[in-house]
């Protein structure tokens, strides 16, 4: 685009696959060990909506506007394997419910961290939360869920829980029966920041009925691990 974000071109289609979701940052390949030189674009990806686990490709930073050209990870972790088949892309994670997700590298936390819906914890009336992992290396191994957030922990506050609150919006659409839900936790990993006992995340996380983003924080021990 070339006029402040009011046009765009498109340039070609990467997946209708494994990498429908996405979520993108660049870093150097040297520093994180991914193949190639200069600085990489790393994509962690999850194929059909909330039905996926997640999977990785990288390509060139300097050879973004050219179709094709990524390589996928196809499974090692002391030697990564890699592939220019998206078929041959195994997950990361076997999670199976994933849907939007938030993946990068945090500097203050020496690691890469993702935050990502799941399935679980579920109880009450309600189902899901937001899930964390964390990992030295962007193929991994990454470490087993912990909650972020579960959609329990807002019900009845700040999103609806039929019979116990007022808090509903369908846009002209009664649900004022409809147990809300979250999806969408997008992390700030510039704005995370020290504490006395490890470090604070910030992320972002839209919720429906009432449809609103929240911004999030996140409380860590350090060392991960």
């Amino acid at each position: 685009q070339s006029d402040d974000g009011l046009d765009f071109t498109l340039l070609y289609e990467v997946s209708r696959y494994k990498f429908i979701n996405v979520s993108t940052t660049i870093v150097d390949a040297q520093a994180h060990g991914l193949p190639g030189s200069g600085s990489q674009l790393v994509v962690f990806g999850s194929g059909r909506y909330r039905s996926s686990d997640v999977y990785l490709a990288v390509k060139p930073a300097a050879k973004l506007a050219e179709p094709g050209g990524f390589l996928f990870y196809a499974g090692g972790t002391s030697q990564p394997q890699w592939s220019s088949d998206e078929e041959a892309a195994i997950p990361l994670f076997g999670e199976g419910s994933v849907g939007e997700l938030s993946a990068c590298w945090n500097p203050l936390l020496s690691s890469w961290t993702c935050l990502h819906n799941a399935d679980w914890p579920a109880d009450r009336a309600s189902v899901g939360g937001i899930v964390m992992r964390w990992a030295k290396r962007p193929w991994g191994p990454w470490s087993e869920g912990v909650i972020a957030f579960s959609v329990n922990d807002g019900l009845g506050k700040f999103m609806h829980l039929p019979n116990l609150d007022h808090t509903q919006e369908g846009f002209g659409v009664d649900r004022s029966g409809d147990v809300a839900g979250m999806y969408g936790p997008y992390q700030i990993p510039q704005h995370t920041r020290q504490t006395d006992q490890g470090a604070r995340i910030y992320f972002t996380m839209s919720a429906w009925n009432p449809y609103q983003v929240m911004l999030m924080t996140l409380d860590v021990s350090l060392p991960l691990g």
